[in-house]
């Protein structure tokens, strides 16, 4: 089965959204000369697909969607900037031998990433339920050791959203609007 699991790997797409692409977007939409594109038409169907085309067009340039790959078994503290690191030193282990200095520095470098990971993990997720549900802290804990299925229909434990465990259904669905719309503003 944890040979199926290492074949069935999730894909998920993303946008980059961070304050400079904000800034770009914004830059963007204020370049637009929007006193002559409204007035060209009466439609407000047609004005409202124009609107979006344009906005669309901006994000898609300046906040491209990239792909990213998680495999279902993978511990899920671990990032793509770790998973990077990986595929750097087994490179560097392929090519230049388990001997070389090249390897023995990305080596050190995955070690001390991968206690970094796991350690803020911890921090945002685990340490906060010990304090606030142990049942919920007990079931975090067996599942990072394997004891537990890492399947989970509950979409909460793939969320990353600060304090979510506090957060009420209605305020995790804002909090999740927010995110969406955090981008057009």
């Amino acid at each position: 089965e944890r040979a199926k699991d290492l074949i069935s790997k999730g894909t998920t797409f993303k946008r980059n959204i961070n304050p400079s692409s904000k800034r770009a977007l914004g830059r963007y939409l204020n370049s637009i000369d929007w006193p002559q594109i409204i007035p060209s038409t009466n439609d407000c169907d047609q004005l409202s697909n124009m609107f979006q085309n344009i906005v669309l067009t901006g994000v898609n340039i300046l906040m491209p969607m990239t792909r990213s790959k998680k495999c279902p078994v993978d511990a899920p503290w671990i990032t793509n900037h770790f998973k990077s690191l990986i595929i750097e030193r087994q490179k560097a282990f392929s090519t230049y031998g388990p001997d070389s200095s090249s390897f023995k520095s990305l080596r050190n470098q995955v070690n001390r990433e991968r206690k970094i990971c796991k350690s803020n993990y911890y921090k945002l997720r685990v340490h906060q339920m010990k304090q606030t549900d142990s049942k919920e802290w007990w079931k975090e804990v067996k599942r990072l050791s394997g004891m537990a299925s890492t399947r989970s229909s509950d979409i909460r434990n793939i969320i990353d959203i600060e304090n979510l465990e506090q957060l009420s259904e209605q305020e995790l669905a804002n909090k999740i609007n927010e995110a969406f719309l955090d981008p057009l503003s």
